[in-house]
């Protein structure tokens, strides 16, 4: 009782003897030499999946796992100053605020009553 043709799709030769493969994703036998790595995306870089296929299993390396390299951050700048109207907010040195009206006008003024 025969279990199955292991020959698949690998032609036997008397003159011209080559290896025999079995698709790791299929498991049609092939001629080893057409059989191709599988490759997948690890990081920013294509590896070797240890998986030998046929030309009909094997699949294009998905982008989507493929890491995305974002650019350094900018350098610093040497001797940064910032403007005087940035300095004086910072430390709390106005006392204008604005009204509802959009007018602006001095506290201390309005508190005094002059």
């Amino acid at each position: 009782m025969a279990i199955g043709n292991f020959q698949g799709r690998a032609v036997t030769s008397a003159t011209n003897p080559r290896a025999k493969g079995e698709c790791d994703c299929c498991g049609f036998w092939y001629p080893l030499h057409k059989l191709q790595a599988q490759s997948a995306w690890a990081g920013t870089q294509l590896i070797d999946t240890g998986d030998l296929v046929c030309p009909g299993c094997l699949s294009v390396p998905q982008q989507q796992n493929r890491s995305i390299r974002l650019p350094g951050d900018p350098r610093p700048r040497t001797n940064p100053r910032p403007g005087r109207d940035a300095a004086n907010a910072a430390i709390g040195g106005s006392n204008n605020r604005a009204s509802s009206t959009g007018v602006v006008s001095d506290t201390n003024t309005l508190a005094s009553g002059t």
